[in-house]
C-alpha cells in the first residue's frame, strides 16, 4: 500500500542519517607540505597558534581530482611514488589544488563562486571524503592517525541536510542525540584514558548517554538557535530559516569545539539570512565556526577571517580588512558623460589600463567601478572606499591571470 511504501522510505531515510550521525572518519594520506598557492594569489602565512596549542583545523596541501571517463578511476591503482595505492593522480576535474589553510577559533568564512571547491573542502575537513593527497589535522591529530576519534569533535551540516517533516523538533533532536551519544562513546573507548589534547577535547563534550543530560542538551540546543518555543511543533510547518536553524541545533547537541556549515543562507529570505548570520556569530564566541557561502554580505560584517577559493585553488586567506586595505586608493567610480554610451566609456577605461569591476548607476547615469593604481583613470573619477566585494573580484581576476 501507499502508506507502507511511505513508511519504508521514512525508515530508509532514518537509517541513512543514522549512518551519517554515527560515522567514523576515514584515515587520510600525508602529502608533502607545499605552498598553498603561488604568491600571485595573495595567501599570507597563517597566524601562529599560542605556544603549545594546536589550531582547531589545519589543512596541508589537499588535492582532490574527480576522474573523467569510465576507466580513469582504475588508473589510481597504478603504483606511483609518493602516493598510496588507490590514490595516484589521474586526469580529470581538479576540485582541490594543493589547499593549505589554518583555521583558529572564531567565525571563518569560505567564499567563492559556485563550483570553486568549497563543498569538497568542507567534506574533506569533516572526514566524509578522502583527499587524493594531503592531510587534515584536528587539534594537531591527523585524520589518518585517528580514525573514529575525531567525529564527535566536529559538527558538520551539509547544504542539503534534509529534515523529517513528520517529526517534531524534540523528536528530531532526540533521534540525533542518541546517534551522537554512540559516536562519542566509541571515540572515548578508542582513545582510552590519555590526558593529551584529544582526550581533553573528547572529555569536554556534552554527555548524551544519560536521559537527563540528553534532555538538557536537547533543550539547550533548541534555545541556542531560538526555537525553544517551537519545541513540540512538527518540522513540516517550519519556515526555511527555521529548518536551517533546526539543522544547526542538530550539530550542536554534543557542544562540539568545531562547527562546519555549508551554504547556511542559501535560499533564505533577507530576514532569515540575518538571523542565521547572527546565530553563527554568537556560536563562534567559544568555538571555531567555518561556513561557506557565495554571498559577500554573509561575510563582510561578522567574519574575523575569510578565505577565497576559485577553480579548486585558494586565492586569499586573512582578515577582510586586510584585503580591503590593499585596494585603498585604487578603487574609483566613473560616470558616463551626457550622451556618452556606457560601452564607449568601458572601452576608454580599458584602453587606459583600468580594470572594470562592475557597472553602477547613480542619479539616472550609468558608469563603472574600476580598479586603477596611481593617477585617476579619467577626469571626473571619484575615489571610493573599497568593499569586500571589490576585493573578491580583484582576487579572482588576479588569480586567474596568474594561473593562465
Amino acid at each position: 500500500s501507499g502508506s507502507a511504501r511511505g513508511a519504508g522510505r521514512f525508515a530508509s531515510e532514518l537509517a541513512g542519517d543514522a549512518a551519517f550521525a554515527s560515522r567514523e572518519f576515514v584515515p587520510l594520506l600525508r602529502g608533502p607540505l607545499a605552498e598553498a598557492v603561488p604568491a600571485a594569489r595573495f595567501v599570507p602565512a597563517p597566524s601562529a597558534p599560542e605556544p603549545g596549542a594546536a589550531p582547531p583545523l589545519r589543512m596541508e596541501n589537499l588535492q582532490v581530482v574527480y576522474p573523467l571517463g569510465q576507466l580513469a578511476p582504475l588508473r589510481r591503482y597504478l603504483p606511483r611514488k609518493g602516493y598510496a595505492l588507490g590514490h595516484a593522480p589521474v586526469a580529470g576535474l581538479h576540485a582541490l589544488r594543493g589547499v593549505s589553510l589554518e583555521i583558529g577559533p572564531g567565525l571563518f568564512g569560505l567564499l567563492g563562486p559556485n563550483g570553486a571547491g568549497k563543498t569538497t573542502l568542507l567534506r574533506c575537513i569533516a572526514g566524509l571524503q578522502t583527499p587524493d593527497r594531503g592531510t587534515v589535522r584536528v587539534f594537531g591529530a591527523a585524520h589518518r592517525e585517528a580514525p573514529g576519534l575525531l567525529a564527535p569533535l566536529i559538527g558538520y551540516l551539509p547544504q542539503n541536510h534534509g529534515l523529517y517533516e513528520s517529526m517534531t523538533l524534540a523528536e528530531y533532536l532526540e533521534y540525533f542525540a542518541l546517534q551522537t551519544a554512540r559516536t562519542i562513546q566509541r571515540a572515548r573507548a578508542l582513545h582510552g584514558d590519555g590526558g593529551d589534547e584529544l582526550g581533553r577535547r573528547l572529555a569536554g563534550l556534552a554527555a548524551l548517554d544519560e536521559p537527563a543530560a540528553r534532555a538538557a542538551a536537547i533543550r539547550s540546543a533548541a534555545e541556542q538557535v531560538n526555537l525553544a518555543e517551537h519545541f513540540n511543533e512538527r518540522l513540516g510547518g517550519f519556515s526555511g530559516g527555521m529548518k536551517q536553524r533546526a539543522g544547526i541545533a542538530r550539530v550542536l547537541l554534543q557542544a562540539p569545539p568545531i562547527l562546519i556549515v555549508d551554504e547556511p543562507t542559501a535560499g533564505l529570505d533577507p530576514v532569515e539570512r540575518v538571523r542565521v548570520r547572527l546565530l553563527l556569530s554568537q556560536l563562534a564566541a567559544d568555538r571555531a565556526v567555518l561556513f561557506s557561502t557565495h554571498i559577500v554580505d554573509d561575510l563582510e560584517q561578522r567574519c574575523s577571517q575569510v578565505a577565497i577559493m576559485a577553480r579548486g585553488a585558494l586565492r586569499f586567506s586573512g582578515p577582510p580588512a586586510e584585503l580591503q586595505a590593499r585596494l585603498r586608493g585604487s578603487v574609483w567610480e566613473i560616470m558616463a558623460e551626457e550622451r556618452e554610451e556606457p560601452e564607449a566609456l568601458r572601452g576608454a577605461l580599458l584602453a587606459r589600463g583600468a580594470r572594470v569591476l562592475f557597472q553602477v548607476a547613480r542619479g539616472g547615469r550609468e558608469g563603472f567601478r574600476v580598479l586603477a593604481t596611481g593617477a585617476p583613470p579619467r577626469d571626473g573619477a571619484r575615489p571610493v572606499e573599497p568593499t569586500l566585494e571589490d576585493g573578491l573580484l580583484w582576487v579572482l581576476r588576479e588569480g586567474r591571470a596568474g594561473t593562465g
